[in-house]
């Protein structure tokens, strides 16, 4: 009996352990995932902001980044406590983004769009292309790419089914641009060569969207991108299900499943080098 006793005693003991590792092991396999697909992420946005360009055509846009449709008025999409405490708090915020760049004389739009699932600040990362062929008459391509450029900005995931998926349980996607001295752009128009305009409102903080018409682009973008663990975006659908404020009580909690990204980027062609104050 003693030594059944102590036997059971031992494998209960191993399979506590056992339990332990393999819990452990999962959210290693787990953090792994959801970096590699952060990274993954960030490196496409990065490499395809970089080669931003702008389209020097009047009342064409170049570059935008807006709050996603069901965010609140300045963006805002979410809140999470801080482990600090003393009701220190992180805001999450949802932009789609959208651009142009040219390559061997042909144009491409890109646009990143989020599916904010419910309107609860918790959704999945979309991706569009779309070319516009070389056209070697002057007025002709001019024409082509301010009619190409007013209608990909006007593409939503809703009105066009070309979108394709990226990344799912993005909780924040936020851009902030700066001039060729490190200072954010206000709304103003810029005498570059043939002109064009920068709009945002970073003077209202937080800033909700920033935008670039003409031959106006900014020299640098700070991309932030925030993910949450399958798993916790698994419990935060299931939240959403249940309504009223479960998903958001859900979500303020998770701070510490959520994975930040952050990096700043420089655009090599910006044709702006004006100082703004």
């Amino acid at each position: 009996m003693v030594a059944v006793s102590l036997l059971a005693l031992i494998i209960v003991g191993l399979l506590a352990m056992f339990y332990h590792v393999q819990r452990a092991f999962r959210s290693g396999v787990t953090q792994s995932d959801v970096m590699e697909g952060g990274r993954a992420t960030m490196g496409l946005l990065v490499r395809e902001l970089q080669e931003a360009t702008a389209a020097r055509i009047p009342y064409t846009t170049n570059l935008i980044a807006i709050p996603s449709v069901g965010t609140a008025a300045w963006g805002e999409a979410s809140v999470q406590d801080l482990p600090s405490g003393n009701g220190a708090q992180r805001k999450n915020y949802l932009q789609d983004i959208a651009f142009l760049m040219q390559a061997n004389g042909n144009w491409k739009g890109i646009s990143y769009r989020i599916e904010n699932k419910g309107n609860g600040g918790v959704g999945t990362l979309y991706r569009l292309e779309e070319n516009l062929p070389y056209d070697s008459n002057p007025y002709a391509a001019s024409n082509a790419l301010f009619n190409f450029s007013q209608a990909f900005f006007a593409s939503t995931i809703a009105n066009n089914t070309n979108y394709h998926r990226v990344l799912d349980g993005v909780v924040h996607l936020y851009v902030n641009a700066y001039d060729t001295n490190g200072w954010l752009y206000s709304s103003a128009w810029l005498p570059t060569p043939t002109g064009g305009y920068a709009f945002t409102n970073h003077v209202d903080p937080p800033p909700n969207y920033v935008g670039y018409t003409n031959a106006v682009m900014p020299a640098y973008l700070e991309v932030e991108l925030g993910v949450l663990e399958p798993s916790t975006t698994e419990k935060f659908r299931a939240n959403l299900d249940v309504g009223g404020a479960a998903p958001q009580n859900y979500l303020r909690r998770q701070v510490g499943r959520t994975h930040l990204f952050r990096q700043r980027i420089s655009i090599r062609p910006a044709a702006s080098q004006i100082t703004t104050d």
